[in-house]
């Protein structure tokens, strides 16, 4: 047996040299070509209070379980879980760098909490297993049931410090469901925790929309009987009506300089858009066709503006000046695009598709029309809205008689992840990031 082992370990050993050489490149090639992951692990979390409670127990293993969904579910990352059997061929009581290393792991998180009567305190490292280097040390203090956020904000560090890139794990989504029997605005954490409730008018309220600064929502509600636009300020948590023009007031779009409002309105008597001022004036009209024009998107800047129309019969994406100017089609392939979503920097335009198998799908093309290509097969599947890192996707799925919100990279390389499970979910749209 120990002559199988050391066998087992000089292979090990010959092995892991090999694609250390071949992953030193790693960082640049996630860097050039976006999609290279990068191989993590997540350490148990210690505990050090001399004596914890069960709760402090729970609480520990969540921080560290938390970590991981995020990670595992990041378009970066390719989560590597311990290998017990790997420990006992090392006769090793627990993981060391080097045996993480050996799994396969480029980095590791590892940490200790500690609590006091009311709050959760954390320090975490991040490191290069192949440089075995610290990369990051830090420390966060929190009320015991903020302990989720705490855990969020150590992804989006690891996140930043690994990929430079945008993190998402303290961002929010707004959704509506009608699980009180009415259709209102609720908003949870990016992983579908944390659930509140932000309308409680007992009416229809639809297509909630993000301030870019996180401060407001804006929604489309009948709560005086017609689909005006309203918006709630969320630090206050009051409500005020910003647009009420004769027929329908909806499927806002705000832009990124949080100054205007692109807004569907059929007071000429045909589905047209507009640009409002945050107070709801009407400062341009930008159709003017006999088709129905919805769902604008502001692209980054605020300088173009995604929408559909059926103006050459069956609804496709475009792309227009922020004055209405320079309008061209987008989506040659299908026969049924809606619903688009610029992404966050501009190159890329998710939507609904009619696919071959008969079913709305989310699809994502370049802002070229090029690398068109569908990122679900399953449900009828609608309303696509950005994560703030140009990444990561969110959108409703209709399964039988449920429909709940799901999020997903648009590789699809975390897989598709399910975040609500009333079945009565839909409309989401995915929060800035939040400070």
């Amino acid at each position: 047996m120990i002559r199988y082992r050391l066998l087992f370990t000089i292979v090990l050993l010959l092995l892991t040299a090999s694609v250390g050489l071949a992953q030193m490149d790693v960082g640049y090639k996630l860097r050039r070509t976006g999609f290279d992951q990068f191989k993590i692990s997540i350490q148990d979390f210690g505990i050090t209070n001399e004596v914890a409670s069960f709760n402090d127990s729970v609480i520990t293993r969540n921080i560290a379980q938390i970590i991981r969904n995020d990670l595992s579910f990041h378009v970066a990352f390719e989560h590597v879980p311990l290998d017990s059997f790997l420990l006992e061929v090392l006769e090793l009581d627990e993981a060391t760098h080097s045996a993480w290393h050996y799994m396969g792991s480029d980095y590791l998180v590892e940490g200790n909490v500690s609590f006091g009567a009311e709050d959760v305190s954390v320090r975490y490292k991040i490191w290069d297993l192949s440089r075995d280097s610290e990369i990051r040390s830090d420390g966060f203090r929190t009320p015991r049931d903020n302990y989720r956020r705490l855990a969020h904000v150590i992804s989006d560090a690891v996140v930043k410090d690994i990929t430079a890139m945008k993190p998402i794990f303290n961002s929010r989504i707004a959704f509506v469901s009608s699980k009180s029997g009415n259709k209102e605005i609720y908003m949870c954490d990016y992983d579908g925790a944390d659930v509140v409730t932000v309308t409680t008018n007992r009416s229809i309220n639809l297509s909630p929309v993000w301030s870019p600064d996180g401060e407001d929502v804006y929604y489309t509600s009948y709560r005086d009987g017609r689909p005006h636009l309203w918006k709630v300020n969320l630090p206050s948590s009051s409500h005020s009506k910003v647009a009420a023009y004769p027929g329908i007031n909806s499927a806002a779009a705000v832009s990124p300089h949080n100054n205007e409002i692109c807004l569907t309105l059929t007071r000429d008597g045909n589905a047209e858009l507009y640009i409002l001022d945050l107070a709801g004036k009407i400062k341009q009209r930008l159709t003017r066709t006999r088709a129905i024009e919805s769902g604008p998107s502001f692209g980054p800047g605020g300088y173009t503006i995604a929408f559909s129309s059926d103006r050459t019969g069956s609804p496709q994406i475009y792309v227009m000046d922020r004055d209405g100017l320079n309008v061209h089609r987008v989506t040659f392939q299908g026969n049924y695009n809606d619903s688009p979503a610029l992404s966050p920097d501009g190159t890329k335009v998710a939507f609904v598709t009619r696919s071959r198998r008969g079913a709305f799908d989310i699809c994502v093309v370049d802002i070229t029309g090029e690398n068109f290509r569908i990122i679900t097969d399953s449900g009828a599947n609608e309303n696509p809205h950005w994560a703030p890192d140009g990444y990561h996707l969110v959108y409703s799925k209709r399964i039988g008689d449920e429909s709940d919100i799901y999020i997903n990279d648009f590789r699809n390389f975390g897989g598709e992840r399910r975040i609500t499970k009333d079945g009565k979910s839909s409309n989401p749209y995915w929060s800035p990031i939040m400070r």
